[in-house]
């Protein structure tokens, strides 16, 4: 008579037994009655509590392709082949109906009659057993992720910006991708400039930003982990969530980011951006209101307003506005110390970029190299009969889909790299006052500028923009702003 075994240990298993143990035990198990061992499968750091195991799923189809020379499949225990006990009864009864194979333990006769009820009733209460352990394990493996959690350590997979790595001590930690990092640093940078989060998305995702759905960009601002904590879950007798200091280096300050958890607290019904209203989201009516901006109808034409929701009996013209606004933005001048430094800055911003850009090329090609060494794995495998052909396609067509992504993410590295040199140049060449940047910026980024000049937004009454946030860096300009009535300052 034919038989097959199977061993199996868990990742992190807590049994007393060994591979090669439970190797031996079936060897012998197989001497003692005679049987020929046709193979021995092993999953080596598989999951007990199902059954979507590796060599289980090749174990399998050699079933399969051998239907009715194999009698049984010899364990060294029964929480060797599973720790769940629906799980287990039910595959043992689908073994029997389908390829008439038999499960035995290496403590069981051959002649066990597993119809038997009294034998049905052991081998439920040994599966029970094992179930319980499984249970236990996973109590005590909880309770030491929140042993080290509330020690400052991150026990989960890496977020976006981070690699897990071992400290020293042999212990998990998290490690700071620079690349990934400036991504992250700028998606909080760019929401605490006032740049609505689908916007934010669209600029971070041409830079390597994997994340998908309408929340990607949410998830990142609240994950606590980028400000260097780390959130414990309450309990029963804890009842609020709590943040220890953890120990991997953070991407964002702390500051920063309970700031950023504060504007999304409190921001609601926030004025969207768009090209044809540079000033909604900016501008403000004189109860204090957030204005509006759309397009009226006239006899002829259109016409551009910006409005109050809560005084429907003021609207400005949108071109009177514009036309004002761009000359206010004509006399934001820089003095010549700070061209000097704004060109020296900027030199060094596109140093660090360009860095960056040939650090994330490179790392793609490390992705390219290692997806086409895997592709030539699975063929090698499929060659040799180890996997399936259904297998062996879905993974095909996996490995090429990442192909076509990492070549896609790295034609789009290099133009990024050739438009900054390009963009860069024109900008220094040209840059004289404010109005020389909002030109030729964007519309997204002329919002940001807008919002980064006026920090706490700015009113128009009697023919003249005024606010009480206009940036230090222009405060040499506000007597001739004054003079030309094109701004008031409200500081005064």
């Amino acid at each position: 008579m034919k038989a097959i075994g199977y061993i199996r240990l868990s990742r992190k298993d807590q049994s007393k037994y060994s591979l090669a143990g439970q190797e031996s035990a079936i060897k012998s198990y197989c001497t003692k009655y005679g049987l020929q061992l046709l193979n021995i499968f092993t999953d080596n750091g598989q999951c007990s509590d199902t059954f979507e195991r590796t060599n289980f799923k090749v174990m399998e189809y050699f079933l399969h392709q051998n239907k009715g020379a194999v009698r049984y499949l010899i364990v060294m225990d029964h929480d060797r082949f599973s720790r769940d006990l629906s799980q287990a009864l039910s595959k043992i009864n689908e073994l029997k109906r389908k390829y008439g194979v038999n499960v035995l333990s290496a403590d069981e006769p051959i002649a066990l009659n597993t119809s038997d009820p009294q034998i049905f009733i052991n081998r439920t209460l040994k599966y029970a057993m094992a179930n319980l352990e499984l249970l236990n394990i996973r109590k005590r493996l909880r309770n030491g992720i929140r042993n080290a959690m509330e020690s400052g350590r991150f026990m989960q997979k890496a977020p976006f910006g981070y690699r897990n790595r071992l400290d020293i001590s042999g212990k998990s930690t998290l490690v700071v991708k620079e690349v990934e990092a400036a991504i992250v640093q700028k998606i909080f940078q760019d929401y605490l400039a006032g740049l609505p989060m689908y916007m934010i998305y669209d600029a971070v995702k041409p830079l390597g930003f994997p994340n998908k759905g309408n929340s990607a960009i949410r998830m990142v601002l609240q994950n606590c982990v980028y400000a260097g904590l780390i959130s414990i879950e309450p309990t029963f007798e804890q009842q609020n969530v709590t943040y220890v200091r953890a120990l991997h280096e953070p991407i964002v300050k702390e500051e920063n980011f309970c700031l950023v958890q504060h504007i999304l607290a409190t921001s609601r019904n926030k004025a969207q951006p768009h090209k044809d209203f540079p000033l909604r989201g900016h501008l403000r009516c004189s109860c204090g209101k957030g204005m509006t901006a759309g397009w009226s109808k006239g006899r002829k034409k259109y016409y551009l307003y910006y409005r109050c929701i809560q005084h429907p009996n003021i609207n400005l013209p949108g071109t009177v506005l514009h036309e004002k606004f761009e000359r206010l933005l004509h006399h934001l001048a820089f003095r010549n110390d700070q061209l000097m430094y704004l060109k020296k800055a900027a030199s060094c911003k596109l140093k660090k970029a360009l860095n960056i850009n040939a650090r994330q090329l490179m790392e793609q090609y490390q992705m390219k190299r290692e997806v086409l060494s895997n592709t030539e794995k699975l063929e090698e495998r499929f060659v040799a009969g180890e996997i399936l052909v259904d297998i062996f396609n879905k993974w095909q067509e996996k490995f090429k889909a990442a192909r076509e992504l990492i070549n896609r993410r790295s034609k789009r590295l290099m133009q990024d790299r050739q438009g900054r040199v390009k963009k860069m140049s024109e900008l220094l060449t040209y840059l004289t006052s404010v109005w020389d940047v909002y030109e030729k910026a964007s519309w997204e980024d002329r919002y940001v500028l807008i919002s980064q000049i006026f920090s706490g937004g700015m009113k128009f009454g009697d023919d003249v923009f005024c606010s009480g946030g206009l940036h230090s860096v222009f405060r040499h300009t506000k007597r001739e702003l004054e003079e030309k009535n094109l701004f008031t300052d409200l500081t005064k």
